[in-house]
Order: C-alpha cells, then structure tokens, then sequence
C-alpha cells in the first residue's frame, strides 16, 4: 500500500512559504527601511514583476527538462544557495550599494523557481489525486499555506528585527533545505508520476520572449473553457489589484494603521477558514460552482466596502472577502486540473503567470487615477463591477468544458 504523498507535499510547501516570507520581509526592510528609499521599494517589484513575466513562457520547457520531482526537491536546494549569495554582499558597507544590487538580482530568481515550482505543482496534483481528493488536497496546501500567512509575517518580523544579517540568512538558506529533505520519503512516489508526453519536435522552438509569449498563448487558448478562464483571471486580478491598492487608504479613513493591520490579518484569516473547510470534508460542491461562490462573494464584499465608512463592518466584512477570494482561487485552480491535460496546464498556468503579473502592474494605476479623479468609494465600486464581470464570465465555465471534451 503507497504511502500518500499528500502529508508530505503540505509540510514542504509549508516549510518554504516561511522561507518566503523571511526573505520578502528581511529584502523589504533593507530597501525600504534602511535605504530609506520608497523608489528602490517601488523598483524592486518592478523588476521582480519583469522577471517573471520574461520567466513564466518558459515553465512548460523547464519542468519537461527538470521533471516535477527533481523540481520540487533540487529547486529549493537551489533556492537555498542563491539566498546564501546575499552573505557574499558588503552589508556592513557603509554604501551598501553593492548588497541592493544583489537583492535585485537574487530575489527575483528566487521567485522565478518559485513560480516554476508552483506550476510544477499545479500539474502534479491531479496525476496523484483525483475528483473530490484533488480538491482536498489543493485545499490542504493552500490551509498550511494560508495559516503561515498569518503567522509567519510576525515570527519573520521578530527574527528580522532581532538578528543578524548572518542569522537572517541561515535560517532562510535552511527553511529551503528542510523543504526539499521532507519529500524524501515520498520522491520515488512523485518520480512513477513523473512521465509528461514529449513535445512536438515537429515544430521549431520559439525563439526570443515575445515569440515564445505568443507560442505559450496559442498552445493553452484553443479550447474555450480557456478563454473564459483567462477572462475570469484577468477580471479578477484587475479587482483585487484594486482592493490591494485601496486598502491602506480606505483603513486610514475609518481608523488607522491598526486598522490596516486588522484588515489585513482578518482577510488573511478567511482564506485559513474557506481553505480548512475544504480541506476537512466539505468537498463535494463542484469547483466551477465554488469558482461562482467565490466571486460572488467577493463582488458583495466590494459593494458594502463602497457602501460604508465603518471600520468594525470593515473589517468583518474583509473576513468574508477573504473566504470569497480563497473559495475562487481553490475551486478555478481545481477546476482547470481536472479539464487541462499535464502538459497543456502547465503552458497554460505559463500564460496565466503572464497575464496576471501583467495585469499586477496596470490595476495599482487604474486604481489611483479612479479613486483621485472619483473617490475611493467609485474605486471599490469598480472593483465591485470587476468581481461581478469574473461572476457571470464563470457561469459559462462548465458549459465550455464540457462543450470542448464533447468535440475532442
């Protein structure tokens, strides 16, 4: 009798989100605290954004080189010595210059084996689990994820505030290293699975980023169930891109930082509570119908967010918010797993990489420039009509799918 993997999966993925957050949280306080510079903040997203959105078309050539298992084991050795390369910076020099640039350089490779790892992932699931399982397990990593989110920030914030750069760095470097040893006793299981169908070798392979975007999006948009789903992504990150951008303002306006704090955390809290849910049993609503929850949910969030200046109704409503975005996130993931052959999911969450980094960098400002021109209130109440366009695109989802398997 196998041994399942899912245990172990959760543990690894749990152990690198804290590696996660201790470096996003020791880079953003080098840059923005002791570089007391907002600009380089602003440059390192920027330039972390680029590099994924130049790294994502090319996931679907790396895993079928690397493989998912040597993906999720090596990739985070690798992760680990690149967080190392940080100590071969200067940091007690006085400049510092030299440190910044290997942050903007490191991290956003960090990130790019994290994407690769994450779509990695998202395809290896459904080889190992199935129906109602398949949604259990997207439920159990996203639980052991979501309660690190919640505390992880503040562990990490201590860790950071408290020791060394050294310190800092080793624990990280280790986090990567204890993420990769806890698949042992589950690596020859992920290996049998590890069999992705060869690529055309007919066909010439692309060359240059654009060339090779515009492959991605051919390969993974035939099918119109894809076509919806990338109209439901780019909605849905368009409005919480909007929410994003919001909140600091709006929590100010009804309270202050601790407001902001409150929000944050209880949003936090609500994907932990939609994604235990799931995890424990209450599985067998299908995942288009939790993609239409999710959002709809959402949608009514944003309303009263437009509707009321009141900080408790605030912050109980972000509760609910974030159970709508993890009710979404989990039912569209789960979906797109069980319509989406392995290798066609893995080009097509390339090209939703793409999309959503893309569209990450364009909400912030649509967002500003509305709620400069028209008030916060108008700004949430396009995200309002964002959430509520995703909504009625995914009433179609399941209509497209089973229209597209009927034809192949």
């Amino acid at each position: 009798m196998h041994r399942s993997p899912l245990p172990w999966l959760v543990a690894s993925s749990a152990i690198s989100e804290f590696g996660d957050w201790l470096v996003f949280l020791y880079v953003a306080t080098v840059l923005g605290g002791a570089a007391n510079s907002a600009y380089l903040l602003g440059a390192f997203f920027t330039v972390t954004s680029l590099v994924n959105i130049a790294a994502a078309p090319f996931a679907a050539a790396a895993i079928r080189r690397i493989g998912y298992a040597n993906l999720l084991f090596w990739g985070r050795f690798l992760q680990a010595a690149f967080v190392l390369l940080i100590l071969a910076a200067p940091a007690a020099s006085k400049e510092g210059w030299l440190l910044f640039a290997f942050i903007l350089t490191i991290f956003p490779l960090l990130k790019v084996i994290d994407l690769y790892t994450n779509i990695g992932l998202v395809a290896l699931l459904p080889r190992l689990f199935a129906g109602e399982k398949l949604l259990r397990a997207n439920a159990a990593i996203a639980t052991a994820d979501n309660a690190l989110s919640v505390a992880a920030p503040i562990v990490a914030g201590f860790l950071v505030a408290t020791l060394s750069l050294h310190w800092v760095i080793a624990l990280d470097s280790l986090s990567f290293v204890l993420s990769a040893l806890v698949l042992l006793p589950v690596l020859a299981r992920i290996r049998s699975v590890n069999v992705m169908e060869p690529e055309d070798s007919s066909k010439r392979a692309a060359r240059g980023l654009g060339q090779k975007i515009r492959e991605v999006f051919a390969a993974s948009s035939s099918p119109s169930y894809v076509r919806h789903a990338v109209s439901i992504a780019i909605l849905f990150a368009l409005g919480a891109g909007t929410i994003n951008t919001l909140m600091p303002a709006y929590a100010l306006s009804v309270g202050n930082q601790l407001t902001y704090g409150f929000l944050t955390s209880v949003t936090g809290l609500g994907f932990l509570i939609a994604s235990s849910v799931l995890a424990i049993g209450a599985s067998k609503v299908a995942a288009e119908r939790l993609v239409v929850l999710g959002l709809a949910v959402v949608a009514a969030a944003n309303l009263i967010w437009a509707a009321t200046y009141s900080a408790p109704l605030a912050i109980a409503v972000a509760l609910i918010n974030g159970m709508g975005n993890e009710l979404y996130g989990l039912g569209f993931k789960t979906f797109l797993q069980t319509h989406t052959p392995a290798p066609r999911l893995v080009r097509l969450y390339s090209m939703l990489a793409v999309v959503e980094e893309s569209v990450g960098a364009v909400a912030p400002m649509l967002a500003g420039v509305t709620a400069a021109a028209l008030g916060v209130r108008a700004a949430y109440v396009m995200a309002f009509g964002f959430a509520a366009l995703a909504m009625l695109a995914s009433l179609r989802l399941k209509n497209s799918a089973f229209a597209n398997a009927k034809s192949s």
